[in-house]
Formats: C-alpha cells, structure tokens, sequence
C-alpha cells in the first residue's frame, strides 16, 4: 500500500465510543455498537468489539522502505506480500519471514542510515514505557512486545550490527501497527472470508455474514475502521455461532519469532 500504510492515525467516524488518550501518541479506541432502527443490520447487537490503537507516530515499514526502490525486483515482490499479509491471521508469520529476507538488503541499498533512522523513528515508544500497563491486555501484549524488540535493536545498533538492528525496528514497529485500526479491520475481514469459504453454516447465517462482510469491506474501502472492525466482527460471529466475545486475533502464535537477540557476530536471523 504505496503512499498508506496500516496505522497512519484516522477520524473515527462512529458513536457511541469511549476514547482514551495520551497526548501525542495514541487513541484507544474500544468500540460499542448500538445501531439506529432504520439500520438494516440492527439486529446484530453487541455490548463491545475490538479494541484498537489510532497511532499519530510514524511507523517505519517494509512496505514503504521498498516502495523507495522500485527499481529493485526483490523488495518490490516484498512489498506487494508486506501489504497482502495484513489481510491475513497468518500475517505475522509472513512479515517475519519477510524481514529476515529483506532487511539486510534494505540495509546493503540505503546504508547505515536506514537502520538508525528506523530506531530513532520508534523513540516515542521509549518515552512511554509503561504504556502496555494502561492497555487492554490485546494491546498491551503488542506494545510490550514493540518495546522489548525495539530495545534489542538499540543494542544490535551499539553494537555496528546495523542490518539486525533495522530488522528489529521493522519487527517492532508491525507489532505496534497490528493493533491499529486498519489492520484489526482487515485481517477481522480476512478472518471472516475464511470462515465463509469453509461452508460450514445455515444459509441464513450465511446470507447474513455476507451482508456483514461486505458491509465491512465498503467501510473499509472509504477508511471508516470502526465501522469495518464492528462489521467483521459481526460477521464472524454469525459464522462461529456465537454470541460472546472471541480471543481477538491479534498475535497469531508467531510472539516468540521476532524476540531473540543479535549475536555478537551478527549472524542470527533477523526478524
């Protein structure tokens, strides 16, 4: 997504909602729902649904890091799959195996720069180190996560190793990103198109998770998040036949792959 990535900071365009603010970084946004009558999907009630993160930082990215050369075949092929994977529950697995691949050829073409850039980039992160604690837990965990990898980069960068450093600014600045609006939307959608394809429903259920969907989809489509998250959820909760609040897909299994540190030669994977 050249020119806009997950977690660029939006309006949040629908009430009722319930903010929490700390000045300068982010919004928390934990979304009810209680449509009006003439809505077609007021039937589809909820007490509350996905909490994200309306991030006003820069988030460094592979994704835009790539976009820079597009001369370059193998980051260009990069960036189209960085973008793809946020549509995915699986994403987390395919941007680490990505940074692996492309950070040190990102650090080879841009220099040393990039790498001290990236860690500098995420210094709002430092200055609020007891930010997870505030957090609702889903939230919380990514943001510890983002700030225990964001510190194994500022000693891979004391250390000269720039490559791995630049990885785990990238690994640290998509945990941050994967609890933004955006991407809690998209990999929401994701999950529900997965869960539509399997078949396993009554064709009411069916007809009426699709109708969510795809509601869920236009929201998106015109960057109104907490309509797409509302929307999505709903949806997957027709098609899972529930009625209470799921484990929101927020780390995928994949916590532990961006969290060891650089060897003192360099050589271990980045993430």
């Amino acid at each position: 997504m050249v020119g806009r990535l997950p977690g660029e900071n939006r309006q949040l365009r629908r009430r009722p909602w319930w903010v929490y603010s700390i000045p300068g970084l982010v919004t928390l946004c934990a979304v009810a729902c209680h449509d009006s009558p003439s809505d077609p999907l007021a039937s589809i009630t909820t007490v509350e649904t996905v909490p994200s993160l309306a991030i006003s930082s820069y988030l460094p990215a592979v994704g835009e890091l790539a976009a820079r050369l597009p001369e370059h075949e193998v980051l260009q092929e990069a960036l189209v799959e960085w973008e793809a994977s946020w549509d995915r529950e699986d994403g987390e697995l395919i941007r680490s195996e990505l940074r692996q691949e492309v950070a040190p050829v990102l650090y080879e073409v841009l220099g040393a720069s990039s790498a001290r850039s990236a860690v500098q980039a995420l210094g709002w992160l430092r200055e609020t180190p007891d930010l997870a604690e505030g957090l609702p837990p889903e939230l919380g965990r990514a943001v510890a996560r983002a700030l225990d990898l964001l510190g194994q980069a500022d000693e891979a960068l004391e250390a000269g190793h720039g490559d791995v450093a630049l990885g785990l600014a990238l690994a640290a600045s998509d945990a941050v990103r994967s609890v933004t609006p955006e991407a809690v939307a998209r990999r929401l959608i994701g999950r529900g198109r997965t869960l539509m394809d399997s078949g396993a429903m009554a064709l009411g259920d069916e007809q009426r998770a699709r109708h969510l969907l795809n509601g869920a989809q236009r929201a998106l489509d015109r960057e109104d998040y907490t309509r797409a998250i509302q929307r999505a959820f709903y949806a997957c909760q027709v098609m899972e036949g529930v009625r209470e609040k799921p484990e929101p897909p927020y780390l995928d299994g994949s916590a532990e792959a961006d969290s060891a540190g650089p060897a003192a030669s360099g050589g271990e994977p980045i993430p």
